[in-house]
């Protein structure tokens, strides 16, 4: 009778490695899957602004399709882009329509 060898160290790390990925691979696989707002495809038009009384130039970017506007700019300290405002430009339009009272 053979004596019966254990499988080497290298061995027995690839087996594990292997049994780890299948497990990760697995786990991906059946996990609940989420799903992302999606959105009709816009069209942009973006505008620089110097902003009177500050360094920082101001981006202003309107989404013609769904008629929002953002304005942001960059923060040389932080380097980074900061949001500066947001406009929903069809609801200004359609408050702009409605007759006011004096």
């Amino acid at each position: 009778m053979r004596n019966a060898r254990l499988p080497s160290r290298g061995l027995a790390a690839l087996l594990a490695l292997n049994v780890l990925a299948l497990g990760i691979l697995a786990w991906v696989e059946l996990a609940p899957s989420s799903f992302a707002q999606t959105r009709a495809r816009g069209t942009y038009v973006a505008t620089a602004i110097h902003q009177k009384g500050s360094e920082a130039d101001l981006v202003w970017i309107v989404n013609e399709t769904t008629q929002e506007m953002v304005a942001i700019r960059w923060d040389d300290a932080k380097r980074t882009v900061e949001g500066f405002g947001y406009r929903n430009l069809g609801t200004d339009a359609a408050d702009l329509a409605r007759p006011r009272s004096n």
